[in-house]
């Protein structure tokens, strides 16, 4: 993470600097650092972090302590790199500690969380950015987080999804809502036909299972189905059925037969089904 804190104050050094392999690149960093157009504050802290980092047995003593009793770091850059430190040595509960206390900038927020989500720390990049609220500029960390959410449930996924501006988010919603296993699919699809739709949203679902890039995945058609009784539309069940490709095997003793025959009786005169089984 201290190479993007490299990057975001704009320091001339190669890219694979940090970090340093011997006391040439070691020099050519603290060079870097000093000359960039970075804040007396912020070159103060990055010293202290390549002190505490690989100065730490110096002597017998801690340096970087020595250091930043001798300089002026105002406390939220102190903490702020505090929280890097962490963070790059995988001390992930500290490291959210810290952030809890500093302001983060947006754009640093954004790329920590980035970097949670490709190392699969999954609780972490949630805890993070209910703990900063990041805004997204990259719609791929977005798109990358919004999947995660999924996974952990559909319903809140939903409403985050209500708070962003990009329009993907819906079918990356009815994709990750059949992308499961057994219990958790059959999970995730009882919070999918429960949610709150509006009409867009409605066609844009059966659209998306019936003739999208969901069509083929498992239970696209079973879905559609159960959506329709959720909502309601009952006479459109029995034709559903018989024309899409809905599943066969029963599940429990039951099939689809036997829902769409138990609808029809349910109904009695008011139902257009005829009984499949008459």
């Amino acid at each position: 993470m201290i190479g993007t804190i490299i990057r975001t104050y704009s320091l001339h050094v190669e890219p694979r600097i940090y970090p340093p392999k011997n006391n040439r690149e070691l020099r050519q960093l603290h060079q870097a650092i000093i000359a960039s157009k970075a804040s007396e504050d912020q070159k103060l802290a990055l010293l202290y972090y390549l002190l505490k980092n690989v100065g730490a047995s110096c002597h017998g003593k801690d340096v970087a302590e020595d250091f930043a009793s001798e300089v002026v770091i105002s406390r939220r850059s102190w903490t702020f790199i505090e929280g890097i430190w962490e963070l790059d040595h995988l001390h992930y509960a500290q490291a959210l500690e810290i952030f809890a206390s500093v302001s983060l900038p947006q754009n640093l927020a954004e790329e920590l969380l980035d970097i949670l989500l490709d190392l699969q720390k999954g609780e972490i990049a949630v805890a993070l950015y209910q703990t900063v609220n990041p805004s997204f500029s990259n719609p791929k960390v977005l798109q990358k987080y919004f999947t995660l959410i999924c996974q952990c449930s559909i319903a809140d996924a939903y409403s985050f999804m209500h708070h962003q501006e990009d329009p993907s988010l819906f079918e990356i919603l009815l994709a990750q809502a059949l992308s499961g296993q057994g219990p958790e699919r059959a999970r995730n699809c009882v919070e999918l036909i429960d949610l709150p739709f509006t009409a867009e949203e409605e066609e844009k679902m059966y659209d998306f299972y019936l003739h999208g890039p969901g069509r083929n995945l498992p239970n696209a058609a079973d879905v559609v189905v159960m959506r329709k009784i959720a909502t309601g539309k009952l006479s459109e069940v029995e034709s559903d059925v018989r024309r899409l490709n809905v599943t066969k095997t029963p599940h429990d003793g039951m099939t689809w037969d036997n829902i769409v025959n138990s609808i029809g009786r349910g109904m009695g005169p008011r139902s257009n089904l005829p009984h499949l089984l008459d």
